[in-house]
């Protein structure tokens, strides 16, 4: 049995059974249109987040630790 406490957790359930479903890519995601604001938009996020390309995440430091 699952339960969610997040809100809209029907919306981002949604989301992610369809990304499933149609293994979709990552590349795939960033050309789906997300509305503006949903809970979807953290799906979008997150994959964008894959490339490098999410522009509400924290820049990721790149040092290289010997």
């Amino acid at each position: 049995m699952f339960i969610s406490l997040v809100p809209a957790a029907a919306e981002l359930i949604n989301e992610a059974s369809s990304i499933i479903e149609m293994e979709i890519t990552v590349e795939e995601m960033l050309k789906i249109i997300h509305g503006h604001p949903t809970y979807s938009e953290v799906m979008y996020e997150a994959f964008a987040d894959v490339l490098g390309m999410a522009i509400h995440s924290p820049k990721k430091n790149k040092t290289k630790i010997d």
